[in-house]
């Protein structure tokens, strides 16, 4: 139930202009934020410094460094890196691959390239070069921390399904104008996905303390369902380092201008930080195509486009990702949603993103507060044009929010949440917007609006037209003469409470 409907004058609201128990609700958007919105002057971060060519920069001068190579093939156990590959259901596997006790390819000193692991170990049944600058790996390879692998112009490198090869990183990777692929040696072509999500194929993974960068190269046929084996992965750990109280670097890295497909995952990330991830395209991945997670930080989502994802969503962030920016993105055709926020990430922000034909919503927001959502197309989506699910302290501004199969803009709360684990992910059923105006939403089929159980709302003008079934949906809908009567008529941006008291205000 409504408590109350404020005329409060058209402005933009740094804070609540109502209290509880005497006391303002503290906001996480300050007063600069909020003028920033009114004149489009957001701080967002300088993408130039982020570029192929930058990295091609760090690669050549790591490979003019003339570190010597130490190189040497070992069994998993040897190496904390890789001992989670012998757990947990994985040595039956690695052991039928090879047919022995498992063993990697180790670079433990300086900078090596394909064409010297393959001429210093000389071994077909290790690593075979097929042609000029294509090399099919047959053993896994760990980049020990301090030393790097370069992957350079015109080479491809093949990962073995048959033989259980991939790749770990603890130090410094640099793929460059190549190609990687999980491959398929009995039909000779790419390691595509079966359909069985727990069948092994090649991965990447980069733990603490390493350096990934890759630019203008092809990702493809990578990852399974099994932990840290997704396709394109950076996580800190292993657990024997974390546990052993060492200062350990949240791993990061760029990857920019790349073209991802048919991974499992195109992108996961478990605590890492600083990542930029940006103008690449991600096209007919598995399950996610960008998928940060668990108290990943800092990270620019930027300029990336994430189309025809099989399973779920396009982009999203879950488990306390903070801090974030999601800019410049077009995300379309996937399986779930476009965009997604999830499981307490917040203060992130999502701005100028195109996200449309998607079968769940534009953008959706579950469990995570405090998001400025600001200038984005949302368009002919299955769904919504923008959900969001116990979701507290939201802004909605300047966003063009078109032809959804829902209404244009759904806020509701969830007391319980099937299969959720409350100790992992605990939440509060509790959703509020803190200001909504300046949108442009036309001709969503079921309704403009709909909002169930939020705890206040504050709505200025927006440009509404051709909503099928009328403008207010659920808790408002009511009201919704007297609402379009004060922000319209009388230009008011109105502050609605939800009632908390016995005695409903008679309004």
């Amino acid at each position: 139930m409504i408590k109350g409907i404020w005329m409060i004058g058209f402005m933009f609201i740094a804070r609540p202009l109502f209290a509880v128990d005497d006391q303002p609700i503290d906001q996480t958007l300050s007063e600069v934020t909020a003028r920033a919105v009114s004149s489009d002057a957001l701080a967002l971060p300088d993408l130039s410094q982020f570029s192929t060519d930058g990295i091609r920069d760090m690669a050549a001068k790591e490979k003019n460094s003339h570190q010597s190579i130490d190189i040497e093939i070992s069994r998993f156990w040897d190496h904390d890196e890789l001992l989670r590959f012998t757990r947990d259901g994985n040595l039956p596997v690695y052991l039928q691959k090879q047919g022995k006790l498992p063993e990697a390819i180790v670079i433990k000193e300086g900078v090596a390239t394909l064409a010297e692991l393959n001429r210093i170990i000389n071994d077909d049944q290790v690593i075979k070069r097929l042609e000029d600058k294509t090399y099919l790996l047959r053993r896994p390879i760990l980049v020990k921390h301090g030393s790097s692998l370069l992957i350079e112009e015109g080479e491809e490198l093949r990962l073995s399904e048959e033989r259980g090869a991939f790749l770990v990183n603890s130090g410094q990777l640099f793929v460059l104008d190549s190609i990687v692929a999980g491959w398929r040696e009995e039909k000779q072509q790419p390691a595509l996905y079966s359909g069985d999500e727990k069948a092994f194929r090649p991965f990447i993974l980069a733990w603490s303390n390493s350096l990934t960068y890759a630019g203008n190269s092809t990702f493809q046929s990578l990852g399974y369902l099994k932990g840290k084996s997704y396709g394109l992965s950076l996580s800190m750990g292993p657990a024997q380092l974390v546990q052993s109280g060492e200062k350990l670097d949240h791993p990061t890295g760029w990857l920019i201008g790349n073209y991802f497909t048919d991974l499992y995952y195109g992108f996961y990330s478990y605590e890492a930080n600083d990542v930029v991830i940006a103008n690449n395209q991600y096209e007919k991945n598995i399950v996610y195509a960008i998928d940060p997670h668990d108290r990943s930080e800092r990270l620019i989502i930027s300029g990336n486009k994430t189309f025809g994802t099989k399973k779920k969503h396009g982009i999203i962030v879950s488990r306390e990702v903070i801090n974030s920016f999601i800019i410049n993105n077009v995300s379309f055709n996937n399986n779930g949603s476009g965009i997604m926020l999830d499981r307490t990430s917040t203060k992130n922000l999502i701005y100028n993103n195109s996200t449309f034909n998607n079968k769940g919503d534009g953008i959706t927001l579950y469990e995570s507060s405090d998001a400025l959502i600001y200038k984005n197309n949302v368009f002919d989506n299955k769904r919504d044009g923008i959900r969001m699910r116990n979701s507290q302290n939201v802004i909605v501004v300047k966003n063009k929010i078109m032809a959804n199969k829902g209404v244009g803009v759904y806020g509701y709360i969830k007391e319980e949440i099937e299969g959720r684990n409350l100790e992992l992910d605990p939440f509060e059923p509790k959703s509020s917007i803190d200001l909504l105006v300046s949108n442009q939403i036309e001709a969503n089929t079921t309704g403009a609006f709909q909002f169930d159980g939020l705890d206040f709302s504050i709505f200025g003008k927006n440009q509404l037209d051709h909503n099928g079934r009328g403008v207010f949906k659920g808790d408002y809908s009511r009201y919704e003469s007297q609402l379009l009567n004060y922000i319209y008529k009388e230009q008011k941006t109105v502050l609605i409470e939800a009632e908390t008291e016995t005695e409903i205000e008679n309004i």
